[in-house]
């Protein structure tokens, strides 16, 4: 993910992770880079916070994280820019 500007990469070994687990290897991955930011949960979802105050960005989820652990992908064209656009389903 580039966070800030600048790209961030963690990696998860592929298994069943508790909803507790995976909070905790989340926090342990991005406390390696780090990201800056916390993992939680909020109404179900996973949420990634800023550990700091101030104006900070997450610009891209790179990889398959993006579709498995943050939010649906959709896509959608936008006939006045011709560009591609992804929402949260």
């Amino acid at each position: 993910m580039d966070i800030n500007g600048e790209t961030k990469t963690i990696t998860l070994e592929a298994k069943y992770y508790s909803p507790e687990e995976l909070l905790n290897v989340l926090n342990e991955k991005l406390e390696q880079v780090s990201a800056n930011i916390v993992a939680s949960y909020y109404e179900g979802r996973l949420k990634l916070s800023f550990t700091g105050v101030g104006v900070n960005t997450i610009d891209s989820i790179h990889g398959n994280a993006k579709g498995t652990l943050f939010f649906k992908l959709s896509k959608i064209k936008s006939k006045k820019f011709n560009k591609f656009y992804y929402t949260q389903g």
